[in-house]
């Protein structure tokens, strides 16, 4: 999120809380779609599917956290009580920074559906990729979509580019080697996104310039 805030920031010359706002707005709906959608389809994939939506139940926890103060308040006392009053502490004051700028954009009935469209538009562009992997009728592409967004739950695990989770939400909808096949020709792909570095380096120094000036500018009015 930072990286996109700060692209976001330079791209479209805003302040640091706008381009931050912006930023969790779209992380906002890239994973409590696939979270919801997650939960509603477990019914049809059995018990393997139960470490996936233990997944999606924390990722909506954690934005019903920092949407809701009241949620946050009883979270943070919680935690407080069991005595990690550091957790706490970060807890809300993460909370506390993207609340009001993410409640503004999501209040906004025209970016929420500009927001809405974009994540579902994307999930369906990306399907394509995977149907061409799988082939089939249209009902394989709908079963496409499903797993793609099934792994991006997976893709929260701790591990470097959610390996393993993704190949696991997948394989839940899915053929094992046509995993294989989609991952090894997605990794390869995301590879030649390193030619992007060097634009993605210049974005935070161009915007880290333009904060120092507005600084400057703050502190000589």
């Amino acid at each position: 999120m930072p990286t996109a805030a700060a692209m976001l920031g330079d791209v479209l010359n805003i302040s640091p809380s706008e381009s931050l706002s912006v930023a969790a707005a779209v992380s906002f709906f890239d994973s409590m779609i696939p979270s919801m959608l997650t939960i509603a389809v477990s019914p049809f994939l059995g018990l393997y599917s139960i470490p996936l939506v233990l997944i999606a139940l924390a990722i909506i926890a954690t934005w019903i956290t920092v949407l809701s103060n009241e949620f946050e308040r009883a979270l943070v006392g919680l935690i407080s009580r069991v005595g990690r009053g550091r957790v706490a502490s970060y807890i809300r004051a993460e909370a506390l920074r993207l609340r009001p700028a993410l409640l503004n954009l999501l209040r906004d009935e025209d970016t929420l559906a500009l927001l809405t469209t974009i994540s579902l538009v994307s999930y369906f562009l990306e399907g394509v990729s995977l149907y061409v992997i799988t082939g089939g009728r249209l009902l394989r592409y709908i079963y496409d979509v499903v797993a793609l967004l099934v792994s991006y739950v997976g893709g929260n695990v701790p591990t470097p580019g959610g390996v393993g989770g993704v190949e696991y939400g997948l394989s839940l909808l899915i053929s094992r080697g046509d995993v294989v096949r989609w991952r090894v020709a997605y990794l390869s792909v995301g590879a030649a996104s390193l030619s992007l570095v060097g634009v993605i380096a210049r974005s935070y120094v161009s915007y880290a310039g333009k904060l120092s000036e507005q600084v400057r500018a703050l502190n000589n009015s």
